[in-house]
This record gives structure tokens, sequence and C-alpha cells, in this order.
């Protein structure tokens, strides 16, 4: 009888000494764990907001990046190339206007593939002037920095609903629209690229360019390791080369 309550008296002690060394190890995963903290979150697209509501950051799954945002409202997916079929991030200020991002795609094809990543950065209600982009679809590849020059004088709100018109005008109207679109680019309301400093396909290039975005100096070193420097006119006629 004397074994049974020594037993039954140990059972005791080993059941409390085991609820308090369960509990302290409770206590202690709790202190050191962060019920904030989420390892791992699924989703297809995430939308980051100011305290007033408004968008800030968007992170996306292929076919789910907003469309272009700018004065409050946002255009259909298909005004910007590539966003229909590219996952990324796309940034907006505290007026709610997109400011850049970027967009990444890569998929195979019969016989090659086609990838791209491309990092924006846009300027004050207008589009992009900076640009690091990587295009590349198995035979012809370029990767570099492109910057441009846009007009201050006329916003890319004003822009869009021409741009938007001309796609789905036809006949008398489409010719009419070529026109005003084409003095428009002549007078420099769409910019223009300036500087781009990268490679294409296995050459290195430095390409400076005039106010309409035409070449005017082009530094080279070739697939053939051979450097060249060429200034041209603004009809793209080489008036001086070295060597």
């Amino acid at each position: 009888m004397r074994n049974v309550e020594r037993e039954l008296k140990l059972l005791r002690v080993y059941a409390v000494a085991s609820t308090l060394v369960f509990g302290a190890a409770l206590s202690w995963v709790h202190l050191r764990s962060d019920p904030r903290r989420i390892r791992v979150l699924t989703l297809e697209r995430l939308d980051v907001v100011s305290p007033d509501g408004k968008l800030a950051l968007v992170l996306a799954g292929k076919g789910n990046l907003p469309g272009p945002r700018l004065d409050g409202q946002e255009y259909p997916l298909e005004t910007s190339a590539g966003r229909t079929s590219s996952a990324g991030m796309i940034f907006f200020n505290e007026s709610g206007d997109e400011v850049g991002g970027l967009i990444y795609s890569g998929t195979e094809r019969p016989g090659g593939y086609d990838a791209a990543v491309h990092f924006s950065m846009d300027q004050w209600k207008q589009d992009q002037v900076v640009v690091l982009r990587y295009l590349d679809d198995g035979s012809h590849r370029s990767a570099g920095l492109t910057v441009s020059d846009r007009p201050t004088d006329f916003p890319l709100s004003k822009m869009r609903p021409k741009v938007a018109a001309w796609k789905a005008a036809t006949g008398a109207e489409r010719e009419r629209l070529d026109a005003e679109l084409g003095e428009l680019d002549r007078e420099g309301k769409f910019g223009a690229p300036r500087v781009f400093l990268g490679t294409e396909d296995h050459g290195a290039l430095l390409s400076l360019k005039d106010k309409a975005g035409k070449e005017r100096i082009r530094l080279s070193v070739g697939a053939d390791d051979v450097a060249q420097l060429h200034f041209l006119d603004g009809k793209g006629r080489v008036v001086a080369s070295f060597p």
C-alpha cells in the first residue's frame, strides 16, 4: 500500500512539473514570435494604400496589374505596352498618378523565347523619362539605360485621348488624326529619347540624340571588338567618324 501511495505522489509531482514546463515553453514561444508576422502569403494582387486610401503601390501577378492612372482616371491595360502579359509592381504619388514601376515577363515559344524586364520612372504628369530595360527574343538582345525628354506644357492627360481616338478612327477621320498627331510630334509634344547606354547584340553602345530623337553621336564597340565614333546630321548621314 505504501508503494502505491508513493507512486501516486510521484505521478502528481510529475504531472505538476510537466504542466509547468509545458506552460513555460508556450510562454517562451509566444514571447519569441511576432503575431503580426506572416511567413508565407499567397495572393494574385496586393494593393498598398496611403492613409487617405489612395494607391501607393500595387504588386501583382500576370494580368492583374492596374491600367495607367493619371488625374484620378485609370486607363485600359492595353494602352500600356506589355502590361497585360507581365507581372510586377506599379508606384503612385500622393496625387494618385502613376510614377513608374517594374514589370517583367518570360515565355517560351516554338524555336525560341521572349523575355523582358522594364524598370521606369515617370515625369510629373507625363510618361517615363528614365528606363532600365532588358529585351531578348533569342535572336536579338539589348539591355541598357534610356533617358528621355518630355514636354512640361503638354501633359499626358491631353495626349492619351488623342491617341485613343486615333486607334478607334477609320477613313477620313483617321487621316485627320494622323496629321494632327504628326504635327504634335514635330512640335515635340510626344517627347523623345535623348540618351541610350547599353548593349545591343553583343556590342556596347552610347547613343546621343537631338530634341527630335534623331541620333547625332554614336560611340560603339561592336561584337568584333572594333571601336567607332560617328557624328551624324539631322537626316542621319555620317558627317565625321573616327577612326
